[in-house]
């Protein structure tokens, strides 16, 4: 029996013919990717999950407790399931100060757990904007204040839906590597929804690719990304998203406008490499080229 469940349908009553339908599982700790256009029902997925929205039929069951189950006719609030959910628009209240925004999730404020609490504002680095107000800090610093109150309550799931799309692409990547970092430690079972594929690669263990309310595919990264190989002669540009040690060789991950490709690179090519950089990928007779910072 896996730890999180979810085999659902839902049909609204102004598109009848329009049926969406989710059936996956995860284990403890696991993190999972979603993708797919705009419009393909992504967020509804998380707004099903968390209690937002009921499911027209189906069951949902986290561990030992349904959240859900059109049977039975067991429909847990958002309140009940202890959930954290980070919302695309940050949804902080603009009358807060930083602080009491953070710590407004709490159902009890008087047992906080202040060495969580220090460990969270040190982690996110919002210790110098407690006493700000929303309106007062930048579009990145709101974004890890959001993810901090959710976490401070230690919710058994975590939802994060387009954590980084606001954000440049130095503020995105510092942010996923502190959702890695905070995941790693402590093992929170996380869903993240996002439309770069680059996002995806470098936090998840698991990904699923919906398409009209339906999951197409579903694996792990390189099961869903890494389908297409290079040619022999072939000149390409694209974002370096990571490099990864492999022995004596490195492999450069590379985002395209709708793909991710892995290439193998010798030491010397990686080490004037950054992730973040874009980069012109040049083979011609089973030879390699990388021309640095293309455009």
């Amino acid at each position: 029996m896996s730890y999180f469940e979810v085999y659902i349908e839902k049909v609204f009553n102004n598109q009848p013919n329009q049926i969406f339908v989710y059936n996956f599982t995860l284990e403890k700790g696991d993190l999972l990717g979603i993708f797919g256009n705009s419009g393909a029902g992504k967020t509804l997925l998380l707004r099903l999950i968390s209690g937002l929205d009921a499911p027209t039929k189906g069951i949902i069951k986290f561990h030992d407790d349904i959240w859900f189950d059109s049977n039975k006719k067991i429909y847990l609030p958002i309140q009940k399931r202890n959930i954290g959910f980070v919302f695309q628009n940050y949804n902080l209240f603009p009358h807060l100060k930083i602080e009491k925004q953070i710590l407004f999730s709490l159902k009890n404020k008087k047992n906080i757990d202040q060495n969580y609490f220090n460990y969270l504002i040190d982690k996110f680095e919002i210790r110098n904007i407690l006493n700000f107000y929303p309106h007062q800090i930048s579009g990145g610093q709101r974004q890890r204040v959001a993810i901090a109150q959710m976490l401070l309550k230690q919710p058994k799931l975590l939802l994060l839906d387009e954590p980084f799309s606001a954000l440049d692409s130095n503020l995105r990547y510092k942010l996923i590597d502190l959702i890695k970092a905070i995941h790693k430690e402590f093992k929170q079972t996380i869903i993240i929804v996002s439309h770069e594929k680059s996002d995806l690669l470098s936090l998840c263990n698991k990904v699923i690719y919906i398409e009209k309310g339906r999951i197409i595919e579903s694996g792990s990264p390189n099961e869903i990304f890494f389908k297409n190989k290079l040619s022999a002669k072939l000149a390409i540009t694209g974002k370096l998203i990571r490099l990864e040690k492999k022995d004596v060789f490195f492999i450069a991950y590379i985002a395209l406008e709708n793909d991710i490709i892995q290439v193998i690179i010798n030491p010397e090519k990686a080490k004037n490499l950054t992730p973040g950089q874009h980069i012109k990928i040049i083979t011609k007779a089973f030879q390699l080229d990388i021309l640095e910072d293309s455009y």
